[in-house]
């Protein structure tokens, strides 16, 4: 069933007014999310411009799939240059055209989402050795119990001594 935006007129006729078309891609030239996809909205539903111009030129977009760019132009709404693959397919074509960046991974206090620092594992640690019982210290840290066990058999903080 395709979204009830596709058959608006007055929508239809708005969005392409915010497109800007060349002979490569047309860009959506008003507003992007922070990883640089254009964005609408329609009856308060925020909309990616790539997945519209998708619907709006060849019907709804079948479940489970998404809808990615040949052209690597986040911003890119020009319907010959989008596909529908999954996941997969998307990270497949996005590894065959080198456009991965490793991610850097950050351990221990340096990771964001971090809630101990290098001195409560040191703290955990040898409270576990002196005989505390991993649910009294998961309470005590805030964290999980797998989380005790893990940072006492250094499955996890493996770098703290």
């Amino acid at each position: 069933m395709l979204p009830q935006y596709t058959t608006d007129p007055g929508f239809i006729q708005r969005f392409w007014s915010h497109v800007t078309k060349s002979d490569d891609c047309w860009l959506w030239k008003t507003g992007c999310t922070p990883a640089g996809y254009g964005e609408t909205f329609h009856g308060g539903t925020v909309l990616y411009t790539h997945r519209v111009s998708w619907e709006l030129a060849y019907g709804p977009i079948p479940d489970g799939l998404s809808v990615c760019h040949h052209c690597d132009v986040r911003h890119c709404v020009r319907p010959d240059h989008l596909f529908v693959g999954t996941q997969l397919d998307n990270i497949r074509d996005m590894w065959a055209k080198g456009r991965h960046d490793p991610l850097p991974i950050y351990h221990g206090e340096q990771n964001a989402n971090s809630k101990l620092t290098e001195n409560d594992i040191r703290s955990l640690r040898a409270a576990r050795a002196a005989g505390a019982r991993p649910k009294d210290l998961a309470i005590i840290y805030g964290i999980d119990r797998h989380n005790v066990w893990a940072i006492c058999t250094r499955k996890a903080w493996k770098h703290v001594t």
